[in-house]
């Protein structure tokens, strides 16, 4: 699969670079995502003082504004994707999430499915469950045309994955076609109907 080259402009070096992700979960709230299961990531921003000030400054401005894309700025690995978000107000920064395709395939697919993610700075090992009253920021992923790409690179992965556990080539399609299935009818279904 190849990626057209995009220019993002960056500030500093801290900007270029991933932010990590301590943890993962997902929220359902009433007038959110129409009750949808939205993803929360809770990242270590503990380099990027930026990001928990922009946080803060949503609690004062109900909307932002942030331009979102796909893409792959890992170079030694292709087995990585990376949203890039590109904020314009309330303040200026870009933050890029990298998310193993493997191990974070299902966090990905999520956030495309639900078009939007909870963005909430953390500290090592916090998860969601610790930090319940945290500031967090609600992001609206549009849909960019990448869905129909990483519905194949996200099974390409699968497959070779599942392969080098054992799984033979008759068993492999159809366990991964089941997994993105259970996984897709999960994160589709509504938890909270409002009145």
């Amino acid at each position: 699969m190849k990626f057209r080259k995009i220019e993002i402009k960056t500030k500093n070096k801290e900007e270029e670079n991933p932010v990590p992700i301590i943890s993962d979960a997902a929220i359902a709230s009433v007038g959110v995502g129409e009750g949808k299961l939205i993803p929360l990531l809770i990242i270590d921003t503990s380099k990027r003082p930026d990001i928990n000030a922009l946080i803060k400054m949503h609690k004062e401005i109900p909307s932002g504004d942030a331009d979102s894309s796909w893409g792959h700025i890992n170079k030694k690995t292709k087995n990585s994707i990376t949203l890039i978000l590109d904020f314009k107000r309330p303040a200026q920064l870009v933050v890029c999430l990298e998310f193993d395709i493997i191990k974070q395939g299902i966090i990905v697919d999520f956030i495309l499915n639900s078009k939007a993610l909870y963005l909430q700075p953390g500290t090592k090992n916090q998860r969601l469950c610790d930090t319940i009253d945290e500031e967090r920021i609600v992001i609206e992923i549009p849909h960019t045309g990448f869905e129909q790409n990483w519905d194949k690179l996200w099974e390409k992965n699968l497959i070779k994955d599942l392969k080098k556990r054992g799984l033979s080539k008759k068993e492999v399609i159809p366990a991964v076609k089941k997994l993105i299935e259970n996984h897709r009818l999960l994160s589709k279904k509504h938890y909270i109907n409002s009145i």
